[in-house]
């Protein structure tokens, strides 16, 4: 594009208001208006998807279209909402085509709730009657040019009728879908639901899914790997049929590897004598040599009595480190054989830890982190382990018991160096225990290595057979992706032809019960403070040279009020990164009236216009590539090996990334970056990492000169030729400078603004027009926010950063958004400024005023609107 950002300009503007009340109103976004105006977008979309043939990869490891480059901006349809009505299906389409959408992930289809599989053990496959509303919907998408992306695996119940184990009835659902990884009859399952779906001609296109161009991705298994299911001690809780099952294989790796128990012994055991314990005051005398830390909101006392140290937490923090019970100044050393042994009861059941770390900052594990049960009776655990660091100030430290009100009695707690390790007593080549989470300190390094090795080959083998099943066996067209990269490793997922992974700033948390409508919290916080790349970075370093990179899940949930950042962070960093796919959480159902819905869940987008509309700029900004990518690439190398020792330490949803091999979390803000897995060709320079790691944390101005992050200030900037967005922190009163344009907002509730303006090109139309979008907070009628912990009702807004939650009630119909007061100066006067309505079509004629060669108009609460759109005078066209 080459446009000149004078000709028309459509400004939105994101903020807050003084008052609480007297500048909100309703906007009733009418989305099924779909008028030829600057909001309707459904133009950028070649009818129908697939009409110039299949997407493929090519250079760079990005889609294309024949020669010319294409990028997709997508949504999630979750669950039954990939059924919807027929009446309502090209609705859904259309409204989708609008915003700018050209790609829809249809997800959580199998789950007993969503309605398309029938779970009874004689009553067929497929729900007849959902299954042709799923065909009607897709051939309503792409008859709207609008790709197809069909999960397989995410949220299927598994029966043992169906001819699993007997165990498998007694896990829940997604751990179910982890056994698939080595027992062959549950993937057996899985292939026969992807040809049973796949396989058949949808009726309302007269194409197979396999071979339909409109059907770009099929994703294999959401979320899932057999490491992860270790990582979460998913494994620990398998039956003794499945463990068995695993064991047998497990036990084979090892065969093929050592030739003699011998030969395992001399690798895997270490085992040396006792030595005097080497903790001060071990019997609690007095308070000497012991700390008890509190944090937070967490509160409690420690006593010292009858050889006790009596713990008693009299107030819950958020985090369970936050009381914590340590011994430091330890001298603890690297690869020496440790046995701590102590009694432990509490008042009343819970899961506490113990580890070994510094006793100073940055306050790293030094190797030893161990979760244990404590009951109202006495019980003596014992714990053998090695250290993977050194420290002359280390500490053992009980931790964990900040979460719970409770009372906890420790005595009798010894630190020895000596012990048994590697192999278990009785243990031989052929009759080796797996290795459940919760025993994994009792092995050596070389046996844990060899564990997470067999774990690897055993996963890899899974996504190679499924995708040779769904790319050769079936003949899929379509790219395959195998899991969220986060949830497995670079060189596994590099099997694939895209590259995925998922993000959410400040998930919903559960901490008692997992999805527990009452009992959750959302943190409510703006990224634009956070000094670590948020969740650009993560993304960032989890992509793989060369291939494809697709964020698949992505969003900054309700009730956080800065949520309408999420879009505009993801596209710009995606522009910078020149990434292919990216698709907001989620977007499920049909709007045809916003008057009776209110924001009442925590993903779903399109029920909050502030979140829908923002769909709009950013999709096109990132379709149509507005920013430029960094020229420099900064890609690291990882091996195999090199995965195997980063997954000791790692967590079960950001296994191994770009970070493990030592970049900085400031460097994607600047640069494209990611991995280059083992043996990977590389066709071009890279940038080695030395000399761009020491960087501002505060201050990220990409090397394109196009997005500046001020992590200080808390604001993001994005000033390019064809779109400009402010959002962050804002006092009011004070100027925003955006190029050929400036901003004067008045001071918000949030002091915190986002102001786009994006120049809208449609082609083989000589109205250039630019389009300014502007919303603040919103509210739904009687909500009450909560601080989560003391369930304190807070003042309107809530606190920046603070653990907010509704429960279970957020409130009713009418949403109220707040009106934003900003003067706008313009280049020239050669301008027309129009509020506009619902529908997005030209309402109220705006005044430009003169004042010392410059010319402004103001935008206010009163035109009760969240857009404008400002064109060039017909007189004065080029």
């Amino acid at each position: 594009m080459n446009i000149k950002i004078y000709k028309t300009v459509f400004v939105f503007i994101i903020c807050s208001a003084v008052t609480l009340y007297a500048e909100r109103f309703e906007f009733n976004f009418q989305i099924n208006d779909y008028a030829d105006n600057i909001t309707n977008l459904s133009y950028l979309n070649h009818k129908p998807a697939g009409k110039f043939g299949y997407i493929k990869s090519g250079a760079g490891g990005h889609l294309y279209l024949d020669s010319k480059r294409i990028r997709l901006y997508g949504v999630n349809m979750v669950a039954g909402n990939c059924f919807p009505e027929k009446n309502d299906a090209d609705k859904i389409a259309k409204q989708l085509a609008r915003l700018g959408i050209n790609l829809v992930r249809l997800h959580h289809m199998d789950g007993p709730w969503a309605g398309l599989l029938i779970h009874e053990k004689n009553g067929g496959y497929f729900n007849q009657n959902n299954l042709d509303k799923l065909d009607y919907f897709v051939a309503q998408l792409i008859k709207n040019g609008i790709y197809v992306n069909v999960n397989l695996l995410c949220s299927r119940k598994f029966y043992s009728y169906e001819g699993l184990p007997g165990d498998i009835d007694k896990l829940d659902w997604k751990e179910q879908h982890t056994v698939g990884f080595f027992y062959e009859k549950h993937m057996e399952l899985q292939k026969e639901y992807a040809r049973n779906l796949l396989d058949r001609v949808n009726p309302y296109t007269g194409k197979r899914y396999l071979e339909d161009p409109g059907i770009a991705i099929i994703e294999i298994n959401n979320e899932n790997g057999l490491i992860q299911a270790w990582l979460m001690s998913m494994i620990d809780r398998y039956g003794t049929e499945l463990k068995n099952i695993l064991k047998k294989k497990w036990n084979g790796f090892l065969r093929k590897k050592y030739p003699s128990t011998s030969q395992l012994e001399k690798k895997w055991l270490k085992q040396t004598q006792y030595g005097t314990n080497f903790l001060k005051n071990s019997n609690f005398k007095n308070e000497q040599n012991w700390i008890f830390e509190q944090h937070d909101k967490a509160k409690g006392t420690v006593a010292f009595s009858g050889n006790q140290a009596i713990i008693d937490v009299i107030n819950k923090g958020d985090s369970g480190w936050h009381i914590q019970f340590n011994q430091p100044n330890l001298n603890l050393e690297k690869d020496i054989v440790y046995t701590l042994s102590f009694k432990a009861k509490a008042d009343k059941n819970a899961e506490i830890s113990v580890n070994a770390g510094q006793a100073h900052p940055p306050w790293r594990n030094l190797g030893f982190y161990k979760n244990f049960k404590v009951t109202t009776e006495w019980e003596e655990y014992k714990f053998v382990f090695l250290l993977t660091m050194s420290d002359d100030n280390g500490r053992i430290c009980f931790s964990d018991m900040g979460r719970k009100i409770n009372k906890y009695f420790f005595k009798d707690v010894e630190l020895k160096t000596g012990g048994r390790l590697g192999l278990l007593e009785g243990e031989k080549l052929g009759d080796i225990d797996i290795f459940t989470r919760d025993k994994t300190g009792s092995r050596t390094e070389a046996a844990l290595s060899d564990w997470i090795e067999f774990l690897m080959n055993q996963e890899e083998f899974y996504w190679q057979t499924m995708y040779d099943y769904i790319k050769k066996g079936l003949g899929a067209k379509a790219f395959v992706v195998g899991t969220a990269l986060g949830t497995s490793t670079p060189n596994i997922m590099n099997i694939f032809d895209i590259i995925d992974s998922h993000s959410y700033w400040h998930h919903p948390s559960f901490p008692n019960i997992l999805w527990d409508s009452n009992d959750w919290y959302v943190q409510n916080e703006s990224m634009v403070r956070n000094r670590n790349g948020g969740t650009i970075s993560e993304l960032s370093f989890q992509r793989i040279y060369d291939k494809p990179f697709m964020v698949s899940e992505y969003n900054h949930p309700e009730p956080n009020l800065y949520g309408s950042e999420a879009m505009w962070f993801l596209s710009a960093y995606a522009g910078l990164q020149d990434w292919d796919i990216i698709i907001g959480f989620d977007y499920s159902g049909i709007r045809d009236d916003f008057r009776n819905i209110a924001v009442n869940t925590y993903f779903n987008m399109a029920v909050n216009p502030v979140r829908s509309i923002s769909f709009i700029p950013t999709s096109f900004a990132f379709r149509n590539s507005l920013l430029k990518p960094s020229e420099d690439k900064i890609f690291v190398e990882l091996s195999k090996q090199e995965e195997v020792e980063k997954i000791k330490t790692s967590g079960a949803w950001n296994i191994v990334n770009a970070s493990a091999k030592g970049l900085n979390p400031g460097l994607p803000l600047r640069y494209q970056t990611g991995i280059i897995p083992e043996n990977k060709p590389v066709n071009e320079k890279y940038q080695e990492v030395s000399g761009f790691n020491n960087i501002n944390p505060s201050d990220h101005i990409s090397s394109t000169g196009e997005i500046k992050w001020d992590t200080n200030n808390g604001n993001l900037i994005v000033d390019s030729h064809n779109i400009k967005a402010y959002i962050g922190f804002h006092r009011g009163n004070s100027d925003i400078v955006l190029s050929d344009f400036i901003i004067r907002p008045e001071k918000t509730i949030l002091n915190w603004i986002n102001i786009s303006i994006t120049d809208i090109e449609k082609d083989n139309d000589d109205k250039k027009r630019i389009l300014l979008i502007a919303t603040g907070s919103v509210k739904n009628k009687n909500s009450v926010f909560k601080e989560y912990y003391s369930k304190r009702v807070l003042p309107f807004p809530p606190p920046h950063n603070e653990k907010i939650t509704l429960g279970n009630y957020w409130g009713s119909p009418p949403v109220k958004f707040e009106g934003i007061n900003a003067e706008i100066f313009l280049p020239s006067n050669d301008f027309e400024v129009y509020s506009l309505d619902e529908s997005g079509n030209r309402n109220k004629k705006l005044k430009i005023k003169k004042q010392k060669n410059k010319y402004s108009f103001k935008i206010s609460e009163t035109y009760k609107t969240l857009w404008y759109e400002i064109m060039q005078k017909e007189d004065n066209k080029n």
